[in-house]
């Protein structure tokens, strides 16, 4: 049976080690990170798509660890496994969510932590373009991502629109997780000396949904 198959020891075991893998990687703890996400990698006999997913997270343990090479590595791996063979995505599968656009607005994230912006930037073009619309609160994320890589590029102008964008889908969905991301560009914009039209929009509607500790 296909559930039998989707709900199975090995994947559940992977997928909860690569949850945590994910826990490590929100308090920067990147050896943890690895760590996880390797073993959550390495079980056999789990479906391709969690097996990704482990490795889409390795790969940022790697980028907080400035190690390009095993970062893109893991990537490489993760993409190739959810390229074309991966099968049909089932409402049950653990894993749905790994797809070739969401591995790539992965590695957007892992070059921007790579502080490689202007890489991360093409990441994060091509996974939005190829974004179903139907996942707005998701593309809004990457959206927030994409700004921040505009603004270390050096185009506070274009990344305030891109920012404006993402803000709303704050409005429509009122996702925390947007929100914390536009705060990382709001604090960067505020670092540029710019008297652009977009950057003062953005600045002055995103203040009010900005956590009291901001920074200003």
């Amino acid at each position: 049976m296909e559930w039998a198959h989707a709900s199975g020891s090995p994947d559940i075991l992977a997928y909860v080690l690569m949850r945590k893998a994910q826990q490590a990687t929100l308090v920067g703890d990147s050896a943890s990170t690895i760590a996880l996400s390797r073993s959550a990698a390495s079980q056999n006999g789990i479906a391709r798509r969690v097996r990704a997913a482990a490795l889409q997270q390795q790969a940022h343990g790697h980028a907080r660890d400035l190690d390009e090479i095993a970062s893109l590595t893991a990537l490489d791996h993760a993409g190739d496994l959810v390229s074309g063979g991966a099968g049909p995505t089932l409402p049950f599968d653990l894993a749905s969510y790994c797809t070739p656009h969401s591995v790539q607005a992965q590695r957007g994230a892992c070059l921007l932590a790579l502080r490689r912006p202007r890489q991360a930037l093409l990441a994060f073009d091509a996974a939005l373009a190829a974004w179903p619309q139907e996942y707005r609160r998701e593309r809004g994320l990457h959206m927030a991502r994409k700004a921040i890589a505009v603004v270390a590029a050096g185009e506070p102008e274009s990344a305030a629109t891109t920012a404006l964008e993402a803000l709303n889908v704050v409005r429509a969905t009122g996702s925390a997780r947007i929100i914390s991301e536009l705060t990382v560009a709001d604090t960067l914009l505020g670092q540029i000396e710019t008297r652009a039209d977009q950057v003062q929009e953005f600045r002055a509607q995103v203040r009010p949904l900005l956590p009291a500790t901001s920074p200003s």
